[in-house]
């Protein structure tokens, strides 16, 4: 009996080893399949990223209200002529490092980066009614960042930006290291904006213009700004690219600044779109803003009957005057 006891006590040790070491080979399995799932989220969007974890086929879409973002670093070219592939790495993972971050922020999404080339996207990955906006706000954070970058002979960084809205196809392409791609006539007219831009400004087609002016006269029943405004300066029509639709009407403009009512005007611009952001991406908001842009006309209609009735003339904040397009 007290042989026979051992066998069950040392079967019985074996058996909550062998357990053991199942249970601990499953943690592993889950770790490895969670880095797995994190990495296709960091590269797809996660509708696409489900699907492509499932095994199941993921089919190009349009996607109508998107606005695409186009930099390029300005003397790229000169500055890798002179400058060892190192530092070119090193500044250009310190420069996009800040500009990931960015995109975390602001919810935007990083379509790809090809050399100096960054390459942003909104309301790609999610439907946004402020996709305009937001990706205005990454332009103006991209170009206050890269003037903290310096290159090999101590110069700061200089870019070019350009944004145009409209819709796209969107698509995966490939198998092996597949890739998530945008296609379509807006795309390439993305492109040209950012081309025909100048050194540290961002250039604004007049789809993007119109949705950020729309930002701009949301007014509430007492006629005061609700969400901030943007600042411009306008272009000739001749600036527009080649192949730009004659039937959009408008020209393009420079994107100058932006002004939050809540945030002092001296303030950083970070600090500006830090509440922007808060208004418009937090889920406390009470209401959405598809909701408000339906209820901004009806509230600035009744904010105009209450100024007749009282027989009072509204007021409304003057924007600064600094050569700019104002409204």
């Amino acid at each position: 009996m007290e042989e026979q006891s051992r066998a069950q006590e040392s079967l019985k040790r074996r058996m909550d080893k062998l357990r053991q070491s199942i249970q601990e080979a499953n943690e592993a399995v889950a770790l490895e399949r969670k880095k797995n799932v994190d990495l296709l989220y960091l590269i797809f969007p996660p509708q696409i990223a489900q699907k492509l974890w499932l095994g199941e086929s993921v089919e190009a879409h349009h996607c109508h209200d998107v606005t695409v973002l186009f930099s390029d670093i300005v003397g790229f070219t000169s500055i890798c002529s002179t400058a060892t592939p190192m530092i070119i790495i090193n500044m250009l993972n310190q420069l996009y490092t800040m500009f990931d971050q960015f995109c975390g922020e602001i919810d935007v999404y990083k379509i790809e980066t090809i050399g100096d080339a960054y390459c942003v996207a909104s309301g790609l990955h999610k439907s946004s009614p402020t996709h305009a906006q937001q990706a205005a706000f990454m332009a103006i954070k991209m170009i206050t960042a890269v003037q903290t970058v310096k290159d090999h002979e101590d110069r700061a960084l200089r870019m070019r930006i350009g944004l145009h809205s409209g819709s796209v196809l969107a698509g995966i392409v490939g198998q092996k290291m597949p890739r998530y791609c945008l296609f379509g006539n807006n795309v390439s007219l993305g492109n040209k904006f950012e081309s025909t831009s100048e050194p540290l400004r961002i250039n604004v087609s007049p789809t993007t213009y119109d949705l950020l002016m729309k930002w701009n006269m949301s007014v509430n029943y007492k006629e005061e700004r609700t969400h901030g405004y943007f600042t411009f300066t306008e272009r000739s029509r001749d600036c527009l690219p080649k192949g730009f639709p004659t039937d959009i009407h408008g020209t393009c403009y420079f994107l100058d600044d932006y002004q939050h009512p809540r945030v002092k005007q001296e303030a950083h611009i970070f600090q500006h779109i830090s509440e922007a952001l808060n208004d418009i991406l937090t889920p406390e908001s009470s209401a959405s803003m598809e909701q408000q842009s339906k209820l901004a006309s009806l509230t600035s209609a009744v904010g105009r009957m209450e100024s007749n009735l009282s027989l009072e003339s509204p007021s409304t904040p003057g924007l600064k005057d600094k050569g700019r397009i104002e409204h």
